[in-house]
C-alpha cells in the first residue's frame, strides 16, 4: 500500500511537472507572440494603411479608362486623352461650357495694404448664386509680359481649401477664425512677388457658408460645407462640380481683364482647392501653370472624401490628371499627414503614375513632385518655397 502510494505520488509530481514545463513553454511562446504583435503594431503605426475592400467588389473591369491600360506610347496618348476629360464631363454632369461669356461684376468694397490694393467682387454664378471673390493688385508688378494689352501682368487664381476660414485665410485677413488658419496666407505671398492675384469664396465656406441648423456644433469649421454638400446631393446637384463652374466663371473675367495677361494665368489650391484646380486644367486649356497641394489622391486605393457613382469604373485621380501632361503641373503633399494625402508622399503612388505620362512626352522638367515635413495642421498645408520657386519659373 506504501509502495502504491509512492508510485502515484511520484506519478502526480511528474504529470504537475511536466504540465508545468508545457504551459510555461505555451505562456512563454503566446507572450513573445503578444510581445511581437505589439511590436509590430507599434512598427505599423509609422506607416499608414490604406483600407480593406471586400474582394467580391474588385472587378476585372474597372479602371477601364486608365493610363496604363488604353496608353502604350505616345500615339495612343490624343485620342485616350480626349476620351477620359469627355467622360469626366460627363459623370461630373458639366454642362456645355461657352468659350466666352459677358458676365456683369459688381464692386463690393476696396481697401488698401502697404503692397498691394485688394478688391471684393461679386456676380451671378450659373444658377444664380452669389460668387464672391477678390483681387489683389501690386503696386510693384513685378513681372510685366509683352502681349496685346497695354499693361500686362501674370495672374494667379487661387481657391481655398474647406473650411469656414476661406478666402480670409489665403489673404491673411484678420477674422474670429484666424486661430484655425492653415493656408499660409499664400494669396499675399504670391501678390507681393509681383502678381495679380484672385481668390475665390467656394461655396458651403467662408462668405458663403450655410446656417446649417441643428447639424453642426460650434466651432465646426468643416460641418456647414458638409451639409450643404449632402443637401445639393440629396437634390441632384453635384456641390464640387458647382464649385468648378464658379472658378471657371472667376476665370474667365480675369482672362477679360484689361491689365491680366490672359495667357500666363496660373491656377493653385491646397486640399479641395487642390481638387478644383484638378478640374479647371481639364476645362480650361489657356492656363498655364497648376499647382495642386494635398489636394490629389486615389480614389482607387484610399476611397478618398468624394461620392462621385461610376468614377472608379472608369478612372483614378491620377488618371486624369495624368491626361495635362505636358502642361507645367506641380504637386504637392506632407509627410507628416495622417490621411491619403499622407499615404500619397509617403509612397509616392499618384505621383509615380503621373511621372510616366511625362516622360512619353520628355517633358520631365515640367512636373515637379514635392514632399515636405511640416508640421503646421498636421502636415496638411503648402510648403510655400517651393511653390513661390515653382510659379517664378513657370511664369518668367
Amino acid at each position: 500500500m506504501n509502495r502504491l502510494l509512492v508510485i502515484l505520488t511520484v506519478f502526480l509530481f511528474v504529470s504537475i511537472l511536466g504540465n508545468f514545463i508545457l504551459f510555461s513553454s505555451y505562456f512563454e511562446k503566446y507572450s513573445m507572440e503578444e510581445i511581437s504583435q505589439k511590436i509590430i503594431s507599434k512598427d505599423e503605426m509609422s506607416y499608414l494603411k490604406l483600407p480593406s475592400f471586400p474582394e467580391v467588389y474588385d472587378y476585372n473591369d474597372n479602371l477601364q479608362l486608365s493610363f496604363d491600360k488604353n496608353v502604350k506610347d505616345k500615339s495612343d496618348f490624343t485620342s485616350w486623352k480626349n476620351e477620359i476629360q469627355m467622360k469626366f464631363l460627363e459623370l461630373y454632369e458639366f454642362p456645355e461650357i461657352l468659350d466666352y461669356t459677358d458676365y456683369k461684376i459688381f464692386n463690393i468694397s476696396e481697401y488698401e495694404k502697404d503692397e498691394y490694393n485688394i478688391k471684393k467682387y461679386s456676380t451671378n454664378a450659373i444658377d444664380d448664386d452669389k460668387i464672391i471673390f477678390y483681387e489683389l493688385y501690386p503696386k510693384n508688378a513685378k513681372n510685366i509680359t509683352p502681349c496685346q494689352k497695354e499693361i500686362c501682368i501674370p495672374a494667379v487664381l487661387i481657391i481655398p481649401a474647406s473650411g469656414n476660414q476661406g478666402s480670409a485665410d489665403v489673404m491673411n485677413s484678420p477674422s474670429e477664425l484666424s486661430k484655425y488658419y492653415f493656408q499660409s496666407g499664400i494669396g499675399e505671398k504670391i501678390t507681393e512677388m509681383g502678381y495679380i492675384v484672385y481668390v475665390i469664396e467656394n461655396r458651403g465656406w467662408g462668405e458663403r457658408k450655410i446656417d446649417p441648423g441643428f447639424n453642426c456644433k460650434e466651432p465646426d469649421i468643416y460641418c456647414s460645407g458638409k451639409i450643404l454638400d449632402r443637401h445639393l446631393h440629396n437634390l441632384g446637384y453635384n456641390l464640387k462640380t458647382l464649385q468648378t463652374l464658379d472658378a471657371l466663371q472667376v476665370l474667365q473675367i480675369m482672362k477679360e481683364a484689361e491689365y491680366v495677361d490672359d495667357e500666363n494665368i496660373s491656377v493653385v489650391g491646397l486640399s479641395l482647392g487642390g481638387d478644383i484646380a484638378q478640374y479647371l486644367s481639364i476645362l480650361d486649356n489657356d492656363i498655364k501653370n497648376i499647382a495642386i497641394a494635398s489636394g490629389l489622391q486615389s480614389t482607387y486605393l484610399t476611397s478618398g472624401t468624394a461620392i462621385t457613382p461610376k468614377i472608379l469604373q472608369y478612372y483614378d485621380d491620377s488618371d486624369l490628371i495624368s491626361s495635362i501632361a505636358p502642361k507645367s503641373l506641380y504637386l504637392s503633399w506632407g509627410l507628416n499627414e495622417d490621411s491619403m494625402f499622407g499615404y500619397e508622399a509617403n509612397s509616392l503612388y499618384s505621383a509615380t503614375k503621373i511621372k510616366n505620362a511625362y516622360s512619353l512626352h520628355d517633358k520631365e522638367q515640367n512636373l515637379t513632385i514635392v514632399t515636405h515635413d511640416l508640421e503646421e495642421n498636421d502636415g496638411h498645408v503648402y510648403d510655400v518655397r517651393s511653390l513661390l520657386e515653382f510659379l517664378e519659373q513657370g511664369t518668367d
